[in-house]
């Protein structure tokens, strides 16, 4: 019975009919299709899906030109959150679609044209019992039928007036079954306002017709019927106004308990006279009926039915006919089960509730079933207080939830009689002080309509009881709860009923279908279709058994635990946790200033297009066949889908259809509104003289075949956005400050169910995340004991900043967090997982907003930072001031616009000339030991840019920790001296303690300055530069110059900053930039060569090999790993202290005394690979109790693993 796999969860994405749902089980499908499935819907829907991807062939221009404004166009409207883009739910788009293409297209008349649809094969003619054009649409509560039904009536009007062959009508009667639908309906249709608010009435001019202009029509509401013109009347009354007038007045005894609502024949008032309102409708020439809640007319022997015959009749008596009759229902079923054979479009509830359309039905679990019991009693509200306390409990607690968002929770209670309906009501506001003078009660008959005789009240009394009834979503009413005899069947439509409890079971008799009882619960109360929103359903057993019978279409009830210490059945509210006494909001708070656009379209500058100056590669003209020829199609550029086709004349050729649709493609993508003869007459010079290699000849029907060639089409509309947006798309320059969010003005909002933390540092209530990564970073900001606060950007917060994305489009970014470090400091946050093609362009446009708001304002610093999950996940970051060192430095920082000014042009040449592979440079780098020429060697042989600027990177950071490794390991051969000189090293600063247990670039630069600027003191003091320059091995000048240069050190600090700017701030890079990029750092290794120099030439990095001692020396045979790639040469080193053949050493000139290096990176053979390769340390890792090294020069195997306790001597070192 489930749903495909592949059914989506957003109600627009389109369903392919292959998807849709049917019962798994094939005999329960056959056996039960009538019930289930109805028969003509599966083959319309593949009928309307092909239809609708040939681009509506065949249809009018008046529908295509509808079709297309209701579905295809953006529709941006004001909202409470601001503007938001309106869309019709695939369902409505699916029913609005088959009643065009079965009236235009097939040209459906009667019964039958439609059973060639049939596919049960069971259906007959006698079936049908209308002998007009009658289409049913099945959708289910709370899916949006009424503004289905305002388009259908739309088309009907527009198709009459514009279209010369129309058999439609621009009269409408629209039928309800009761005065509680009318009253629903008439809230839509008072002021004609569901036509202006919702975007049913295209602009005047679109396609050529003035839409608003021409739509005329007059509503008449029951009794209030005014002139009354021969066209454009809308009539909107329940079915008793429209009986025949020698009707007899019905009893409130009838069986039909809707005749209480006709009351006596009704008189009513024109300008001219007192006329019948059935007359005014059956003495007009066209007319289109269209029935809400219209499974009333199940039966030819009812009224409704006869009412209707009765007005087709009287209009084919003129020469005339019921142009349409469409019934709106979810359950359009006989008294026998079977659904009405003129449905032609079906939304069944379970896939509703699978889109979150409506509420999610949840029962009590097993558990939770078990702990009710029916009670033997005498008193009815004692007998099944167990389902009454139970549903009371589910609803208390969601109330207080809903009433953070301003809606009132309403339980719902359905009992057998008048008597226990009294009883039940009169327990509730007795037993819960809040329900006290809370609980409305409503009797209905066995129908479910309302009955009054049983309450004695008179018309004034019961007006006022369907008045309470329809406004108890209100939150000024004062109504919590409704105690009903069964339930209200239909046209009720509160949306706020959270808790349904049901007292009995429903007889059959009853004519009450399990989703009609479900029906009272299942609208949703947010708009917001992400959040899941519940209904609980309680009740006795034989009333479970009534809802679960449900399950027979699909319907896959969810069951939970209910009672005490469950969590309520209710969506997430994310809101300010104003009622947690242990935040202080008003310290929590955050300020973010609102600043005026900078980036806006100026549409003038569009008359600037100059198309001889696109530049476009020139197109060959392919040769056609005459008969490809006559056929042009045009298809969508990503979906392929048919969007535009002309059918071509040989003797009437008419090229400007075709530029016609290139133009308007260019302004609907761009959403532009103005300027089409302008678009056009450009496109049209385009393709005359530069699309192809000749000028060509518009009326040739081969060159406007070759224009629905994929290439000509993407040349033409994505060349004309590029160039348009790049005139008219602009930067103005500076912003202004418009306004300030206040974090605590935020409004509460619902979201789905899902992970969530519960904040200490933020003044919301819950942080949710859109990734793993944004929780962990939320995790990550609450350990922070360096911040104040931080928020998560949700878009109720609404800071946004504008930027124009890689289209070169206008469009909008959300950051993800807000942090206030302090009262002065505030950093915008942007975490990153998967990349896209607009990241960099994002951050770099809040890279602007940062400085226009520090310029703008002086109070708060505001910065930013991007944090990327491999990064993130790699470090593990204790406060915030750690995380601006790994993404971002804390000072001021050049912009990559800055970077690329640095360089002149005539350094850009140096350093191209002297960093390529010519014989001065690959000298020098076979001078440097292996460990720093390995990485310049493969950034040489590497001929990617973007490989190119990581290995210079890396070599910077190698060069900073090797320093590390060859000062350290000097000076600590005398532990005491190196504690006592270079203690000053260890930073006292807490956040900095155990930095060498995950050692980042910025710290070992900090640790080399310091080592580098005490040996520089320690070299000035006459007493103490002879012991320094012994442990260093009694080096030459050049050396020591090298080592402790603070040049060396602003030269490896500024490449911190180029690489926190680039990698930190941005992961999509341009070519171009790449070029810029390695531009950039190859300057800065000429810094290095210059400081260098030949300091290595009299030095030597050595592996020993085998040895000899005579006379007291000792002869080794060494590896010089002085070059940039094995294999290494073979050497004979005297020494006069021994020297371990697992170690390296650095040996000056003919100095004796080799200094033992200590093991910040080892060069073996790669396992795997049998290549001499270098490793530097990396981290240590503490779960598995080991060190990882990683090679920045040899990719195929790049980290390497080894025992912690070959490194604790490095550790002690380090600390």
């Amino acid at each position: 019975m489930a749903l495909h796999k592949d059914f989506p969860e957003s109600p627009y994405e389109f369903l392919d009919p292959d998807k849709r749902w049917l019962p798994a089980d094939e005999h329960f499908r056959d056996q039960f299709y009538g019930q289930l499935i109805p028969p003509l819907v599966d083959k319309i829907r593949r009928e309307v899906k092909k239809w609708r991807d040939s681009d509506y062939n065949g249809a009018s221009d008046t529908s295509k030109s509808l079709l297309q404004y209701w579905f295809e166009t953006e529709h941006l409207m004001h909202s409470k959150k601001g503007m938001i883009n309106f869309r019709y739910y695939f369902a409505q788009r699916e029913a609005v679609e088959t009643i065009i293409y079965l009236y235009e297209i097939v040209k459906v008349e009667d019964k039958y044209d439609l059973l060639r649809f049939d596919s049960s094969g069971v259906l007959t003619e006698s079936m049908f019992d209308e002998s007009w054009r009658r289409f049913v649409i099945k959708m289910a509560t709370g899916s949006g039928k009424t503004k289905v039904l305002s388009l259908i009536l739309t088309w009907s009007y527009f198709h009459r007036l514009y279209e010369a062959d129309s058999t439609l009508a621009r009269n409408f009667l629209v039928i309800t079954p009761n005065i509680i639908v009318l009253d629903r309906i008439r809230s839509d249709f008072d002021g004609l306002k569901i036509f202006f608010n919702d975007p049913v009435l295209p602009e005047n001019g679109y396609n050529g017709h003035n839409w608003h202009d021409d739509f005329q029509l007059t509503l008449h509401i029951q009794d209030n019927v005014n002139m009354v013109r021969k066209t454009g009347n809308i009539f909107l009354t329940n079915i008793h106004r429209v009986f025949s007038s020698n009707q007899t007045s019905p009893s409130i005894e009838d069986d039909n308990t809707m005749d209480y609502f006709l009351g006596e024949k009704a008189v009513v008032s024109t300008t001219d006279s007192k006329v019948d309102l059935g007359v005014i409708v059956r003495d007009i020439d066209e007319l289109m009926i269209l029935n809400d809640e219209a499974h009333h007319i199940h039966d030819k022997n009812l009224a409704w039915f006869k009412s209707i015959q009765e007005i087709h009749n009287r209009l084919l008596q003129k020469g005339s006919k019921l142009s349409m009759q469409v019934d709106f229902t979810a359950t359009p079923k006989h008294s026998n089960g079977s659904i009405f054979v003129q449905t032609v479009s079906d939304y069944p509830l379970v896939e509703a509730i699978h889109q979150h359309i409506v509420k999610l039905p949840v029962l009590p679990d097993k558990a939770s079933r078990k702990k009710l019991s029916v009670k033997k009693s005498a008193k009815y509200s004692e007998k099944y207080e167990d389902y009454i306390d139970l549903g009371y409990l589910e609803w208390e607690k969601v109330y207080e939830e809903h009433a953070e968002l301003g809606k009132k929770a309403v339980m719902f209670v359905m009992t057998d009689d008048t008597r226990n309906c009294d009883e039940v009501a009169q327990y509730l506001e007795n037993r819960y002080p809040d329900l006290k003078d809370s609980v409305l009660v409503i009797h209905t008959k066995k129908n479910g309509e309302i009955s009054e005789s049983s309450t004695g009240k008179k018309k004034k009394e019961l007006d006022e009881l369907r008045k309470a009834a329809n406004e108890i979503d209100d939150p000024n009413s004062r109504y919590k709860a409704i105690v009903s005899v069964l339930v209200l069947k239909e046209g009720w439509d509160v949306r706020n009923v959270t808790t349904i409890v049901g007292l009995r079971a429903f007889a059959s008799k009853g004519k009450i279908l399990p989703e009609q009882t479900l029906g009272r619960g299942l609208r949703r109360m947010y708009r917001d279709p992400e959040a899941q929103e519940m209904v609980s359903v309680i009740g006795t057993d034989a009333f479970m058994e009534f809802v679960e019978s449900i399950q027979k279409e699909g319907v896959e009830l969810t069951h939970k635990p209910m009672g005490h210490g469950t969590k309520p059945l209710a969506p997430l509210v994310i809101q300010i946790d104003n009622d947690n006494l242990k935040k202080d909001i008003n310290e929590l708070d955050i300020q973010i200033p609102i600043l005026t656009p900078r980036i806006y379209r100026e549409y003038n500058n569009i008359s600037d297009l100059n198309v001889s100056r696109f530049n476009t590669k020139k197109l060959k003209i392919k040769e056609f066949t005459e008969e490809q020829q006559r056929e042009i199609v045009f298809r969508d550029i990503l979906s392929n889908k048919i969007k535009h086709k002309t059918k071509l004349d040989r003797n009437a050729i008419d090229y400007r259809g075709i530029i016609g649709y290139f133009a308007q493609v260019i302004m609907d993508e761009l959403k532009i509104f103005s300027g089409y003869d302008l678009i056009y007459g450009k496109v049209k010079e385009f393709i005359k003289y530069y699309l192809f290699y000749k000028e060509v000849d518009l009326e040739d029907p081969n060159v406007l075949r070759n224009l629905s060639e994929l290439e000509a089409r993407k040349t033409i509309t994505e060349t004309f956005k590029k160039k348009i947006n790049e005139l008219t798309v602009l930067d103005h320059g500076e912003a202004k400050i418009r306004d300030y969010i206040k974090i605590s003005d935020c409004r509460p909002f619902v979201t789905k169910e899902r992970e969530y933390l519960v904040p200490k540092k933020s003044p919301f209530n819950r942080i949710i995340g859109d990734s793993l990564l944004e929780l962990n970073f939320a995790k990550f900001l609450e350990k922070c004991d360096d911040i104040i606060s931080y928020v998560k950007n949700y878009f109720a917060v609404h800071f946004k900043i504008d930027y124009k994305n890689h289209k070169g489009e206008i469009s909008n970014y959300y950051p993800d967090f807000v942090v206030k470090r302090n009262e002065d400091e505030i950093y915008i946050i942007e975490t990153k997982g998967e990349e896209d093609l607009d990241d960099v362009l994002k951050l770099k446009r809040l890279e602007q907003w940062c400085k226009d708001i520090n310029v703008l304002q002086s109070n708060v610093k505001y910065g930013f930072v991007y944090v990327d999950e491999e990064k993130f996940s790699k470090y593990d970051l204790k406060s915030f001031q750690e995380l601006l060192e790994v993404f971002t430095e804390t000072g001021p920082q050049l912009t990559e616009k800055e970077f690329k000014t640095e360089l002149s042009e005539e350094d850009k040449e140096q350093t191209n000339l002297n960093f390529n592979k010519g014989v001065p440079f690959d000298q020098w780098i076979e001078s440097l030991p292996f460990p720093l020429a390995s990485i310049l060697w493969a950034c040489i042989t590497d001929s990617n840019n973007e490989h190119k600027v990581k290995y210079l990177i890396h070599f910077f950071e190698a060069l900073s920790e090797f320093n590390v490794a060859l000062m350290v390991s000097a000076l600590s051969s005398d532990k005491e001296f190196y504690k006592r000189e270079f203690n000053r090293c260890k930073s006292p600063d807490p956040r900095f303690q155990g930095w060498y247990l995950k050692p980042a670039f910025g710290n070992w630069n900090f640790f080399g300055s310091c080592l580098a600027k005490n040996v520089r003191r320690l070299l000035e003091d006459n007493d103490k530069s002879k012991k320094c320059l012994k442990l260093l091995g009694n080096p030459e000048k050049a050396f020591i110059n090298m080592l402790t240069n603070k040049k060396l050190y602003n030269i490896l600090n500024q490449v911190v900053n180029y690489r926190n700017q680039w990698e930190g701030h941005g992961p999509i890079v341009s070519p171009k930039d790449y070029e810029e990029r390695l531009c950039i750092l190859r300057n800065e290794v000429l810094k290095v060569r210059k400081l260098i120099s030949n300091a290595y030439n009299n030095i030597s990095l050595v592996l020993p090999g085998e040895t000899r001692y005579e006379n007291g020396v000792f002869h080794y045979k060494v590896k010089k790993l002085m070059s940039t790639r094995a294999p290494f040469k073979n050497e004979e080193l005297k020494t006069r202290t021994p020297m371990d053949s697992t170690k390296k050493y650095l040996i000056h000139g003919n100095e004796g005394t080799p200094i033992e290096l200590i093991p910040l990176f080892d060069i073996i053979e790669s396992p795997e690979m049998k290549q001499e390769a270098c490793y530097f340390y990396n981290n240590y890792d503490k779960k598995n109790d080991r060190v990882r090294f990683v090679s920045y020069h040899f990719n195929k195997e790049s980290e390497i693993f080894l025992p912690f306790n070959d490194f604790k001597v490095v550790i002690s070192l380090l600390n």
